[in-house]
């Protein structure tokens, strides 16, 4: 009896509404969070390190790496009170948590380090917006004050004078002051004489200058508080750019973020647009010098493009080292968890709702709120080729031999062949919503739960009920199977992680009051993981004992969706209500992985392109290589004209210069015949 170990190895996902959440450590070295950790990737090396969450913490809502670049600042969100955790970025250790009673939010809205790195503000959220001011390493808090209006709007940014340790700016909705720290105080100084406007973000330019960006496009150059250059954001939309042409009916572009740099500064400016500003001439002004949008961009991508809503669905094959998933945003990506890349990207028209992946790696089965659609992966294409009147199928799922699939239509298990697309068995008995469905390792079974209460066994070739397990007061949402198919795991609603045999419940292990959204067993039958309903992974002790022993790991920041253990046991692959897929190396107790992939096979190199496509890359190829042979040719007699040109000219030259001698030689005689 041992409880798996599980390690972080990859995480593709950005938690988006955090303060400052992209940070450089170094050249090499960008910091960000994703789900309950914050990542270190370095972007040469593709690789990542991780700072896991507290244990009591629900996210993540503000960070800042200091100006000496040795450490970073995490704020989280707590039940009760918000707290802040200072990590050393090159040993990940733990130097500080700082938290102030004088903070009655449950959140850090905005943090920020000082010039010398020696002192931390951090802005705290409704309901008081107060702002504190750490001498971080001892852990004292030096001012404390309260930053928003009598209408007690949101603050958006604060941040430190570049040059002054004293100087503070904070902007919000209505809101732009400037404080300095003298005696213990922070004391408002140089009033804002503007009309207010709902100000997004701000960057000092200079030690009196700040700038800072609306909601509606325009910029606002102040000095000591008193407004002293105006712009605004505008662009002409190409014919037939409706993005711009959208962008240009709004009110503005919001300018979520500016960064000044020596020739000027940087925002942005609506949907993927990037505005660069450089200094004037007389270095009081400034001059927009580019805009940098779509094609145009001359970006070079850091990672992949990541999901950016709940994810549905997720799969992995056999003779591949590849993840597919499906999402809300629409899209079905396919990973590769070896080279830890995105391989495939497609946006649909539907969201999806359900994925499953082919054993062989080739074709992917996904459920859209319109249609259940077969399709091929291409070498740089998802492409449909059947089409089945499932709407909304929540759950799909190929048999391990990839002969045959099961697709959720409402309460009723429908079995079709891969191969013809016939409905071979419709498995009915649910009453309600079937929420998962697994096949035994032979495929001579499928274990069905829904959220009816029932946990079924069916037959797979006969599409005979052969076990089940009724509890009214359960709805039941995710359930695995022992590779014999004789045990089956199930959770939902009661919070207990339930084992079944012989259509009895052997045991129910009690998960201290946290819901269980997952549950997946490994090939070996060894190891047993649950997901949450907060994002952590729990790694079961097992065989399963009452009461219950588990490790506790914080992944994701949202409930973990669906779960998948990778054929050779190496990986477990987690996906989350938070946009996030996370990959974790599992082994057992003592760091042993308990399966190893047979190294003499490997993985299948082949891809899948129609006749069609191949055909037409042969006609551009042969086409592109009788350009070239053209090409050759042409070069090749302008090179021999040139040769023939420079040869009749070196002839010519010869020729005259032979004539020049031989005149040359004959003067002298002329000469002494006259004499």
């Amino acid at each position: 009896m041992s409880i798996a170990v599980a390690t972080p190895r990859h995480s593709f996902g950005l938690k988006g509404d955090v303060s400052g959440n992209v940070c450089f450590a170094d050249e090499q070295t960008i910091v960000y969070p994703s789900g309950a950790n914050t990542l270190l990737y370095n972007i040469d090396q593709k690789s990542q390190r991780f700072i896991p969450g507290s244990d009591k913490s629900t996210g993540t809502s503000a960070m800042c790496v200091s100006p000496n670049r040795r450490y970073v600042a995490v704020a989280e969100k707590g039940a009760e009170k918000a707290s802040i955790t200072i990590y050393d970025l090159h040993s990940l250790r733990k130097k500080k948590t700082l938290s102030s009673v004088d903070i009655q939010s449950q959140e850090i809205a905005s943090l920020a380090f000082s010039p010398d790195s020696k002192y931390l503000i951090a802005q705290g959220g409704r309901p008081d917006w107060t702002l504190v001011y750490w001498t971080w390493e001892k852990s004292k808090v030096t001012a404390v004050t309260k930053t928003s209006n009598p209408a007690n709007n949101d603050i958006h940014q604060i941040s430190f004078n570049p040059q002054d340790n004293t100087q503070i700016c904070v902007v919000g909705d209505g809101i732009f002051k400037l404080f300095r720290y003298s005696e213990g105080n922070l004391k408002q100084f140089a009033f804002q004489k503007t009309e207010p406007q709902n100000y997004l973000s701000h960057a000092w330019i200079s030690d009196e200058r700040v700038i800072v960006g609306t909601d509606n496009g325009k910029l606002y150059i102040f000095e000591a508080g008193e407004l002293k250059s105006e712009m605004s954001l505008s662009f002409q939309p190409k014919e037939g750019d409706m993005n711009a042409i959208t962008e240009q009916a709004g009110e503005g572009a919001l300018i979520t973020s500016i960064i000044s740099y020596s020739k000027g500064f940087a925002c942005s400016g609506g949907k993927g647009i990037v505005h660069l500003f450089e200094r004037t001439e007389d270095k009081e002004s400034f001059k927009k010098s580019r805009e940098i949008k779509g094609d145009q961009a001359t970006f070079e991508s850091l990672s992949q493009p990541f999901h950016f809503s709940i994810i549905t669905g997720l799969d992995i094959c056999i003779r591949k080292p590849l993840i597919a998933t499906c999402s809300m945003d629409r899209s079905v990506r396919v990973w590769n968890y070896e080279t830890s890349s995105l391989e495939l990207y497609k946006e649909f028209q539907e969201e999806a709702y359900s994925i499953a992946l082919h054993p062989s790696g080739l074709y992917i089965l996904v459920g859209f709120s319109d249609k259940l659609r077969l399709m091929n992966l291409l070498i740089d294409d998802i492409r449909t080729f059947k089409e089945f009147t499932i709407r909304g199928c929540k759950e799909c799922s190929f048999s391990n031999g990839g002969h045959l699939f099961a697709a959720v239509h409402g309460n009723v298990i429908q079995i079709y062949s891969a191969s013809t697309f016939e409905n071979v068995n419709n498995l009915k008995g649910h009453n309600g919503k079937v929420r998962s469905v697994v096949w035994s390792s032979d495929d001579s079974k499928i274990i069905s739960c829904g959220m009816d209460g029932a946990v079924y066994e069916w037959n797979s070739y006969s599409g005979k009920r052969e076990g089940e397990s009724v509890l009214k007061s359960c709805s039941y949402t995710s359930v695995t199977t022992t590779p014999d198919g004789k045990t089956t795991f199930a959770v939902g609603s009661d919070r207990t992680v339930k084992e079944i045999s012989d259509s009895q419940i052997l045991r129910e292990v009690d998960s201290n009051e946290v819901t269980l959204s997952q549950v997946v067993m490994s090939h070996s039958g060894r190891m047993l993981f649950a997901g949450t309903g907060g994002g952590a992974l729990r790694c079961l002790k097992f065989p399963l004992q009452v009461p219950g022993e588990w490790q506790e790991l914080m992944g994701h920041n949202a409930a973990i969706t669906k779960m998948k253990i990778t054929f050779d046991d190496q990986y477990l692959i987690t996906v989350s209500e938070d946009a996030v897929l996370m990959i974790w190396k599992i082994s057992d107790k003592e760091g042993r992985a308990l399966a190893k992939r047979d190294k003499e096979v490997g993985y299948a190199e082949e891809i899948l392109i129609t006749k069609s496509d191949l055909e037409e890359k042969n006609t551009v190829m042969a086409e592109l290589k009788q350009r070239v042979e053209e090409l050759k040719w042409r070069n090749e007699y302008q090179l021999r004209l040139k040769d023939m040109n420079y040869n009749e000219k070196i002839k010519e030259l010869t020729e005259k210069f032979i004539q020049e001698m031989n005149a040359e030689d004959q003067e002298p005689g002329l000469e002494d015949g006259e004499r």
